[in-house]
């Protein structure tokens, strides 16, 4: 793994988390920073926020087929198939040398127009930003740098390495080297750091001060997800399978809850838990397994990841792998075990969600739906309801979890889309004309949960959204009058 410490890399991720697109970065103290140091006019403003509409116009994913002999997509729509030129920008800023090299870069993936503006905001940025880097990031950021590399190399790490690998059976990557993108962030508000993995590249955020002991565990948690992508499409489709069967026809919705949880679940098992054990002290490794969000700030993720440790410890060093038959069993017994009923709220079972949003409210639900349901994966379409694309999405994820939007005009449409039955319909209407809004749940032939939310109005169907993300399990059928949130009635 290369690590590498860029001027150019940092500036433009900078640029994404201060402009405000949806990357995964410390917000509050970039924004701080920059009032600070690169803020100092109008002109300024209006530069970020040509760069935040300049980067919005590629947020819209290519949709690939999968080819060859590996064309069938996995039952649980594991791997999408999507191109996103966003994140392919953003890679470019990660990659390129030089802003002839980004700019170079950029030509291939937007048009010359939209390159060349990019380019002229980080041109008038990077004098201030070169001349703070110098100052400040790069005499904690070489250190950091030169320290997290030695610890890539030793053995100790480099076993741990190979076990993963070998646990995800992924592929051998020769084509080009992994890379360790660190970005420094400075201590002006109190925000955790944040790491993502972006193809090969791991990126990760540190603060002055710290020691690279204590970030490993987050590159390695990044580098799983890596390794986790990187199966060939034969194994996911053959664990995903494992899965479908596990589900009982739907008896035991438990189990698709647990497989969206597989990617985080075993990133922070293995890159906090096996990794953090190594490099921290017996006693500080403790009492972060003992304090909530200490490995990652999400509750169910958290749990999970903590959970699974001491089984996935002696199922690594007995040389097991990911693809052995008795994973998938355990692996889901291991989570009922430790969340009991809470594995089977709406909330979970939804990480992973097709999401199918009716157009005729003149609107977008898809960035409210994103916050109330904070789902790791969603497959959106937005059209009028049910249109060509909407049916074809439902029919061919059946085993995935639903949500469908729909205005009451268009209720019958689901009928006809083969969504609901006209006897579903009959009982939505009423409740949707007498309060406003309605949510309804079923399970789909194939076993899995789907949800309709129905209301006159923007504001009932958030109110919906919002119940859906706290209801305590799933349900079929209307939500009763005593289900609706304490003080609103969706009206």
């Amino acid at each position: 793994m290369k690590v590498r410490l860029d001027l150019l890399a940092n500036l433009t991720y900078q640029l994404d988390c201060v402009s405000g697109l949806p990357i995964s970065c410390s917000q509050e103290n970039y924004r701080v920073l920059w009032e600070r140091e690169f803020l100092h006019s109008q002109s300024d403003r209006e530069r970020v926020d040509e760069w935040r509409r300049g980067r919005e116009r590629y947020m819209e994913p290519l949709v690939l087929p999968f080819d060859g002999q590996e064309g069938v997509p996995p039952p649980l729509a594991g791997r999408t198939g999507l191109v996103r030129l966003f994140d392919k920008a953003r890679g470019a800023g990660f990659q390129a040398t030089s802003l002839r090299d980004y700019e170079r870069l950029l030509e291939l993936l937007t048009t010359p127009e939209d390159g060349a503006r990019l380019v002229a905001v980080v041109r008038h940025f990077a004098p201030r930003f070169e001349a703070w880097w110098r100052r400040e990031a790069l005499p904690a950021g070489q250190p950091y740098r030169q320290r997290m590399e030695t610890l890539l190399k030793e053995s100790r790490i480099a076993a741990r390495v190979a076990q993963f690998t070998r646990f995800y059976g992924s592929r051998q990557v020769t084509e080009a080297p992994l890379e360790l993108v660190l970005l420094y962030r400075p201590k002006l508000t109190s925000e955790g750091t944040g790491g993502e993995q972006l193809e090969r590249r791991s990126l990760v955020e540190f603060v002055a001060g710290e020691q690279p002991e204590e970030r490993l565990d987050v590159v390695l948690h990044e580098l799983c997800h890596y390794l986790y992508a990187r199966m060939p499409l034969s194994s996911l489709q053959e664990l995903e399978t494992r899965f479908v069967r596990q589900m009982a026809g739907g008896r035991r919705p438990s189990v698709i809850s647990a497989y969206n949880l597989l990617d985080e679940a075993l990133a922070t098992a293995f890159g906090n838990g096996l990794i953090g054990r190594a490099m921290l002290p017996a006693e500080r490794f403790d009492a972060l397994m003992a304090k909530p969000l200490s490995f990652y700030n999400e509750p169910s993720v958290d749990l999970a990841g903590k959970s699974l440790l001491p089984w996935l410890e002696g199922w690594l060093s007995a040389g097991h792998t990911l693809a052995h038959p008795e994973f998938v069993p355990r692996y889901v017994a291991e989570l009922e075990r430790a969340f009991g009923p809470a594995l089977s709220t709406p909330k979970l079972y939804l990480n992973h969600l097709l999401l199918l949003s009716d157009e005729t409210y003149g609107i977008s639900f898809r960035h409210m739906v994103r916050a109330a349901l904070q789902p790791a994966a969603s497959f959106v379409v937005e059209e009028p309801c049910c249109g060509e694309k909407m049916r074809t999405e439902y029919q061919d994820k059946l085993n995935l979890g639903a949500l469908v939007i729909v205005h009451p005009s268009r209720l019958d449409s689901l009928v006809d889309a083969g969504v609901l039955g006209a006897l579903d319909v009959g009982v939505l209407r009423p409740r949707v004309d007498s309060r406003g809004a309605a949510l309804f749940g079923f399970q789909r032939a194939s076993g899995s949960y789907a949800f309709v939310i129905a209301a006159r109005d923007a504001e009932g169907v958030e109110c919906m959204v919002r119940h859906l993300a706290g209801a305590p399990a799933l349900f079929t059928g209307l939500v009763g009058e005593e289900g609706f949130p304490q003080g609103t009635d969706c009206r």
